[in-house]
């Protein structure tokens, strides 16, 4: 799918938003959260972070801090656990 206007993505950052996406799915789930909590947690709508899950988008700068939060957080669990 073409992005209006704009070149298209680098394999390199196709790879990039899919890693991530992965990650962020995975410690969503080692914290119990749906998608729709993760997304409120973060602070953006629940379609746009499953764009963002699945590698479609990438996540604003300015909402990465409360993705890491929430993902520091699913670290400190695991390793408590």
């Amino acid at each position: 799918m073409a992005r209006r206007g704009r070149p298209p993505l680098s394999k390199a950052k196709r790879v990039l938003r899919k890693r991530f996406g992965a990650q962020l799915r995975a410690k969503r789930e080692a914290l119990g959260l749906s998608q729709s909590e993760a997304a409120a947690l973060i602070g953006i709508g629940r379609t746009f972070y499953q764009q963002v899950e699945t590698g479609v988008r990438s996540l604003p700068y300015r909402y990465r801090h409360n993705a890491h939060d929430m993902l520091r957080r699913a670290a400190k669990r695991e390793g408590s656990s």
